[in-house]
């Protein structure tokens, strides 16, 4: 692997602000129009905010009976867990160590605690399953980073399998945006399109296999 590529396969920064995105020759560092939705496309549906949304369909998935209770305790547990683990990896290793084969393991060991506490609290057998899904999905990213594989795409892709298992018709549209996060991806230079969408694909599966047999 060359030196470009191993700097792309460590390239994992939360705010994306580390993608190398390609322009167009002699825009004088201009931005063009496809490039600010690409970019906005990729932190929009960055790991985190990806995950702290399936925390959210997980919950509402569980049932009417003290939904939003559900929800807030979820998203407080996993959402904090994870924010709390990528402020130790920064903190350890200073700027720049936001990167996936760092800020994995450091996530799961932070979600499993926030499992452990969720079950005493009682979350919804749904936020469970979600979770089980989560946890695949960063072991693939990180077998996946030597390949550079779309975390991206398998995170974005784990919500939208979600909710194509519990609200098909929001998965549904989910699926077309989870196609222009692929597509943004590669626009930014950050994958090839066969990265992007092995990523995108096998997240899909993963969220989706995690709903069956659910009563959400």
């Amino acid at each position: 692997m060359n030196r470009s590529g191993r700097s792309r396969e460590l390239s994992w920064s939360i705010s994306d602000r580390t993608s190398r995105d390609k322009r167009t020759p002699g825009a004088q560092g201009r931005t063009r129009p496809d490039e600010q939705v690409a970019r906005a496309l990729s932190r929009a549906l960055g790991p985190l905010p990806s995950t702290v949304l399936a925390t959210v369909v997980a919950a509402w998935a569980g049932g009417p009976d003290g939904r939003l209770g559900a929800v807030a305790t979820t998203v407080g547990l996993f959402a904090g867990a994870a924010v709390l683990a990528l402020a130790l990896v920064r903190l350890v290793g200073g700027p720049g160590s936001v990167t996936r084969r760092r800020a994995v393991p450091w996530v799961l060991a932070a979600e499993l605690v926030a499992l452990a506490v969720g079950a005493v609290l009682g979350v919804p057998d749904e936020v469970v399953r979600a979770f089980a899904a989560y946890f695949a999905t960063g072991l693939v990213a990180l077998a996946g980073a030597r390949r550079n594989v779309s975390a991206h795409g398998l995170l974005a892709g784990t919500l939208v399998g979600l909710l194509l298992g519990w609200f098909p018709g929001v998965g549904a549209a989910g699926v077309v945006v989870l196609a222009a996060l692929v597509w943004a991806r590669v626009r930014l230079g950050q994958h090839t399109v066969a990265q992007a969408v092995v990523g995108a694909a096998v997240g899909v599966l993963l969220g989706f296999v995690a709903t069956l047999g659910s009563g959400g």
